[in-house]
């Protein structure tokens, strides 16, 4: 069994914390939504992609979260943020404000940002009751909850949360 970062830990005591009902499933290290895809392992569960952004200053940062299936529109997300352009955070950026690695990136561990700062945007065609499965800091697990106890989870920090048609 791989060793899980400090980040895993504090995700899952936090759904734990606030009784979140999940379940956890290890499994090889994916990278990209075809590695996911090759695992066979959504259970029903809608697949999702999850990008982090930044504008072109860098000074604010976007964790995004859309169906896998979709392609994001960075120039309509653009206008809707009111930002200069939007483009990938690097890994240094990633790992620098979030703990993470690429592959592992996930709404869930917007735990790792003690500013607070980044703001988090989902899908607004998540249904309240979808089941989700997003990496808890580590890709080579799979946490699969409802899209309601997702929003409970991320209510529970103080970053800026949108739901926008994507």
């Amino acid at each position: 069994m791989v060793e899980q970062s400090f980040l895993f830990h504090s995700i899952i005591d936090r759904l734990d914390q606030l009784a979140i009902p999940y379940r956890l499933l290890q499994h090889e290290a994916v990278y990209t939504m075809s590695d996911v895809e090759n695992l066979h392992i959504d259970e029903g569960t809608r697949s999702v992609k999850n990008l982090f952004l930044r504008d072109s200053a860098k000074r604010n940062f976007y964790l995004v979260s859309l169906d896998a299936k979709k392609k994001l529109d960075t120039k309509m997300l653009k206008a809707i943020l009111h930002s200069t352009n939007l483009s990938f955070a690097s890994e240094a950026l990633l790992f620098q404000k979030l703990q993470l690695t690429s592959g592992a990136v996930s709404p869930l561990a917007i735990i790792g940002d003690p500013t607070q700062q980044i703001t988090l945007i989902l899908d607004d065609d998540f249904t309240e009751n979808e089941i989700l499965s997003f990496h808890p800091g580590s890709n080579t697990y799979s946490v699969f909850l409802r899209f309601r106890d997702l929003l409970c989870y991320l209510k529970s920090f103080s970053n800026p949360l949108m739901r926008v048609k994507l």
